[in-house]
């Protein structure tokens, strides 16, 4: 398994930054679907750049706690949005996870 820190904007972040309020995970996981996580915790929503998905897969949300609930809980419901575009908006202290599909 590997992991790697992004900032909104998709790069490394500054590490000594200690009023760095949001950040972003992306979790490379050989036996199942590759997660990305962002957290926001400033008051402000703020987009967050998005990965490239291996081959033409996407990204599909799992949770977005800024959200109404949609279903999220029932297993049957998870992840049935695809996110499209090469950004998503993460709400004022939320934290969002999507899950990476191949087509």
């Amino acid at each position: 398994m590997d992991i790697q820190w992004f900032d909104p904007a998709g790069r490394s972040p500054d590490g000594l930054d200690t009023s760095q309020r949001r950040l972003a995970c992306l979790v490379r996981d050989p036996e199942g679907p590759d997660p990305y996580l962002m957290f926001n915790a400033d008051v402000d929503p703020r987009s967050f750049v998005l990965p490239a998905v291996a081959g033409s897969g996407r990204w599909r949300l799992v949770i977005d706690t800024a959200q109404p609930s949609s279903g999220d809980a029932d297993p049957a419901q998870r992840g049935a949005g695809v996110v499209n575009g090469r950004y998503y908006a993460v709400g004022s202290r939320a934290s969002v996870v999507l899950a990476a599909t191949l087509p």
